[in-house]
């Protein structure tokens, strides 16, 4: 009986033993994760907020100059005959 019940000890112990482990991996793997999804949002927003500040910069200019210029920075989607969807110039003289 002794013997018996020392064994289950034992195999307990390794089976916790080997959750534990499979539980720090799989933590581990799970923060690798979220880390680089964070770091590709991270980029994203640096990216969003370059496009905004450079915007912002194009408007100010605009705005001081008087001067409306296409913003260099936005790429404008081209339809089928060679027109963008909205043209604010064409709009702007209508």
């Amino acid at each position: 009986q002794t013997e018996v019940v020392h064994a289950s000890h034992t195999e307990a112990n390794r089976v916790v033993d080997a959750a534990v482990a499979e539980a720090n991996q799989q933590r581990s793997e799970c923060d690798a994760y979220v880390d680089g999804k964070l770091a590709e949002f991270e980029e994203l927003l640096a990216h969003t907020l370059r496009t905004v500040g450079k915007g912002r910069s194009h408007l100010r200019a605009a705005q001081a100059t008087g001067i409306h210029m296409p913003n260099p920075h936005v790429q404008q989607p081209v339809r089928a005959n060679g027109n963008v969807p909205f043209d604010y110039e064409e709009q702007t003289q209508r």
